[in-house]
């Protein structure tokens, strides 16, 4: 999200969390602000606690199935939010023969999603296959689409980052006995 700082100043820039400033570093642009939780919702706030209210124009670049809590909470404070599209999710190559067997033959230790889109695709590709399989997922809201899914969600990472995911998949393996 970038918020008007002033007659020539520039955008000031926003980001969800810290692998996402990292990108905006190397395209050139320093964020003024990175929530500590990376989330729709932090952000929003953090945004609200940098001064963005009444009369602050946010571009709000996403993609074309995001939640609206962002766009909400700066509406909400008088923000005037422009959010058009920038990318949209593909629907992935139809799972081949060889995974389909890993899967009938217990060959998958542990799934892990990073939003609902994925776990959906997943289940969607491999339908009853996938009932009860034990995943990790990235936050809360990737871990009510799993549920509803029928996967069996074991541990939801600590924070919403590929980091943190990663760390909850390896203590879950090491918690159910699965150490490669």
């Amino acid at each position: 999200a970038g918020a008007g700082a002033g007659a020539g100043a520039g955008p000031r820039v926003g980001c969800v969390g810290e692998a996402t400033a990292e990108a905006a570093r190397r395209a050139g642009w320093e964020p003024a602000v990175v929530p500590a939780e990376a989330s729709g919702e932090a952000l929003g706030r953090a945004l609200v606690a940098a001064g963005v209210g009444a009369g602050t124009r946010v571009l709000f670049p996403r993609a074309e199935d995001a939640r609206e809590a962002l766009r909400r909470s700066l509406e909400a404070v008088g923000a005037a939010v422009d959010a058009p599209v920038a990318y949209r999710k593909g629907v992935p190559a139809p799972a081949d023969a060889g995974l389909r067997r890993l899967i009938a033959d217990g060959g998958i230790d542990l799934l892990t999603f990073t939003s609902p889109a994925t776990a959906r695709n997943f289940v969607g590709e491999l339908g009853e296959a996938a009932a009860g399989m034990p995943a990790v997922v990235i936050g809360a809201t990737t871990a009510a689409a799993a549920r509803s899914l029928g996967l069996r969600v074991v541990a939801v990472a600590g924070e919403s980052t590929t980091g943190a995911l990663i760390a909850a998949a390896v203590e879950a393996l090491h918690a159910q006995g699965t150490h490669g």
